[in-house]
């Protein structure tokens, strides 16, 4: 029998009828069973609902819409309750599939590296900055995309784990869930990276990237990195020193340093988040900034 795949995408006030439609295409052409399901989770825009829900009317393909909005961690569970595969591919609305052997990279992964739980094809960005008011998110990624090769990601498997293109097995969400605290933006896929590390299961990388294309005016991504922050903050021991930010924080704490660095972050704090919301943000800033945020 033909393996069963199912394409698990959540979403929030994001038109991804394209995604959908490029996915079925590709799909349609490989030998595999399959079903694409995208859920809404409490989307509010009625314009992109009803432009989604025209999902429902390719074949195989499924669109709900929960009323309320969970969290990206209830949400994708929940989708993983819905679907039937025995492979999950995660991939998150924002994403724009760039290559037309996208789906047959995976499949021929999962022959070629059987043993594995878990395959993650990676991400990048485009080559230009297409607007100055999403300056920052775009700095900020492109000079992560320099990390994002396979031969670099399975140097750390678990270093840099996320959920934005991944391939899963049925099976490992057997042993392991996305933690359902995680209500608000962020961390949710690290803490879950974390849990399935310290399970001892297996994942490799390869190179079979989306385009990230969902980038954010640089006020929004300033207040969701704020708020991912304060999820990192509260989720404590769960993630006590598996974070290189933490890591900081706690070595400020330990050389007695954090008051003295509090009260210089405050002086400046205006003037940094002046810079990250200009169209020249300055990444070395930011980084101050997201430090100085988690502390205070």
């Amino acid at each position: 029998m033909p393996m069963f795949l199912s394409v698990l995408i959540p979403t929030y006030n994001y038109v991804c009828y394209e995604l959908v439609a490029r996915l079925q295409e590709l799909l349609n052409t490989s030998q595999v069973d399959y079903e694409v399901i995208v859920a809404e989770d409490g989307s509010n825009d009625a314009t992109k609902v009803s432009r989604n829900q025209a999902i429902a009317l390719l074949d195989r393909c499924r669109h709900i819409c929960y009323p309320t909005n969970v969290g990206r961690a209830r949400t994708r569970n929940l989708l993983v309750a819905e679907s039937q595969g025995e492979w999950l591919l995660f991939l998150d609305s924002d994403a724009e599939i760039i290559s037309d052997t996208y789906i047959s990279m995976y499949l021929n992964a999962i022959r070629q590296h059987q043993q594995y739980d878990m395959i993650a094809g990676g991400l990048k960005h485009a080559d230009l900055c297409p607007s100055p008011e999403v300056s920052l998110r775009y700095r900020y990624e492109k000079a992560a995309d320099q990390r994002r090769s396979a031969e670099i990601r399975n140097r750390d498997p678990f270093g840099q784990f996320t959920v934005f293109n991944v391939l899963l097995k049925r099976t490992v969400f057997d042993q392991c869930r996305f933690d359902e605290t995680c209500k608000q933006y962020g961390y949710e896929d690290t803490l879950l990276g974390t849990e399935m590390a310290d399970r001892g299961l297996s994942i490799v990388h390869i190179d079979n990237p989306v385009l990230h294309a969902g980038l954010e005016d640089n006020a929004t991504f300033l207040k969701k990195t704020g708020i991912a922050l304060q999820t990192l903050h509260q989720l404590g021991n769960k993630m006590e020193g598996r974070t290189k930010i933490g890591q900081t924080a706690q070595r400020l704490r330990e050389w007695h340093l954090t008051g003295l660095f509090r009260w210089s972050f405050n002086l400046v704090e205006p003037l940094i988040v002046r810079n990250l919301l200009s169209n020249n943000p300055s990444l070395h800033l930011f980084a101050i900034w997201k430090l100085g945020t988690y502390i205070k």
